[in-house]
């Protein structure tokens, strides 16, 4: 019901965008086999022989960048591949912008894909840094193994499942968890609603004798944890990229909830502790000597632009002046 993509649509185009592939070098990736490419692509999406997102501009010009990321790189919920920010960049700056990006990647997966590259190029960007504080807190819950690929926890335990043997390193509260979200699709949903009944009831209960004062324990107050995972993998980036002659630079990427606007009629929709844990891990990432150059901000580069509008839901509209629909 919106024309934002120039007709009605029965079902959103990147929802199959979703359905992540084991992949032997990265873990996971967007399809990479022939017929699973073909029954990916749509006239809004597509990918390559390769599984990253065609740039209809990627051969105009020599000089090449390699766009790292995740979803945003991939620029997820773009109308079409001519206006995904490869392209824009693209048209806008002279080079063949080539992806090397897909969701749900964080700098681990992009440090691989990078190094699995063989051919010339002049700048590698990195659009990143939030699922890498999501990898890091999937981590800290699970026995403090914070440098892997994002949801690793989640597809061992899918995986362990599948096996008949008793594994006694998971706990029935896990097998439980991950049998009801394969049996259940939407047990994560009730189950937030669940608890957040019960909390706001409890809070509700608790206000009347006494005001609490909540500590924020988010990821145990590791941001700086969380800033030296991220930067481990970004400084091998930035060596492999001048090893080769070229440049590398580090974008950090903008975060709906961080910014200001999102406040307006749209609601946050991540924690406060989680929203201080962001802005805590992005300030000291900029005061390290990594970011003494070709490092930027662009967390809540939209509060700048008065005309903007933020959302983070497709909707009804024109779509002319509103930005974001990926977190």
């Amino acid at each position: 019901s919106t024309n934002y993509y120039g007709q009605n649509l029965e079902q959103n185009p990147y929802s199959i965008y979703d359905i992540k592939y084991l992949h032997p070098y990265y873990f996971f990736s967007l399809p990479h086999l022939k017929n699973y490419i073909e029954l990916t692509n749509n006239k809004f999406a597509s990918i390559d022989d390769d599984g990253f997102r065609n740039n209809p501009y990627a051969n105009n010009f020599d000089d090449k960048i390699i766009l790292l990321g995740g979803s945003t790189a991939f620029s997820f919920y773009s109308s079409s591949d001519k206006t995904s920010i490869s392209a824009y960049m693209s048209k806008l700056s002279g080079y063949s912008v080539v992806n090397r990006n897909s969701p749900g990647w964080n700098s681990l997966q992009e440090l691989i894909a990078l190094l699995k590259y063989n051919q010339n190029y002049t700048h590698s960007i990195s659009l990143s840094f939030y699922n890498d504080l999501a990898t890091f807190c999937d981590g800290y819950r699970h026995l403090k193994l914070n440098d892997s690929q994002s949801r690793f926890f989640y597809w061992n335990n899918v995986i362990e499942n599948e096996k008949n043997l008793s594994i006694s390193n998971i706990s029935l509260k896990n097998k439980i968890k991950y049998l009801l979200i394969k049996n259940f699709p939407q047990t994560k949903e009730i189950y937030k609603l669940t608890i957040k009944f019960f909390n706001k009831s409890s809070k509700s209960e608790n206000n009347k004798n006494t005001t609490l004062k909540s500590e924020n324990n988010y990821c145990g107050k590791d941001y700086q944890g969380a800033v030296k995972m991220f930067l481990k993998n970004q400084k091998i980036i930035r060596q492999i990229s001048e090893f080769r002659g070229a440049k590398h630079i580090l974008l950090i990427q903008p975060i709906f909830p961080l910014h200001k606007k999102s406040l307006e009629g749209y609601g946050i929709t991540k924690s406060k502790d989680q929203l201080e844990f962001q802005r805590q891990a992005i300030d000291f990432l900029l005061k390290q000597e990594f970011c003494n150059k070709d490092c930027y901000d662009f967390s809540n580069v939209f509060d700048d632009l008065d005309k903007v509008e933020l959302v983070n839901s497709i909707k009804n509209g024109e779509y002319k002046d509103q930005i974001f629909a990926d977190n």
